[in-house]
């Protein structure tokens, strides 16, 4: 569903504002991910209306939610959408 919605939303707006609205996203999502070497934090990446962490233990420490991160959390990408999404929405619309 998410797909389908990026979809008709890359369709009735251009590519820059997408990536305006997405580094608002982009920006909570850095400042939520937990930072050990700072390798993750810095393989951030947004393309096509999508942000990805490219480091290839992303997934596990965005999904780990037993361990505990002196900085950072958990569901990072999540939560900064969460965070974000009204913002994102004006963004994107205006």
């Amino acid at each position: 569903m998410f797909e389908k919605t990026l979809a008709r939303m890359k369709e009735l707006k251009d590519p820059k504002r997408l990536q305006e609205a997405m580094e608002i996203v982009a920006t909570e999502a850095d400042n939520l991910v937990p930072i050990d070497t700072g390798t993750l934090h810095d393989s951030q990446e947004i393309r096509e209306g999508v942000i990805a962490y490219t480091a290839p233990y992303a997934t596990f420490v965005h999904e780990d939610l037993i361990a505990r991160h002196p900085q950072g959390e958990a569901k990072f990408l999540e939560k900064a959408w969460s965070n974000k999404r009204s913002d994102f929405m004006k963004k994107f619309m205006e």
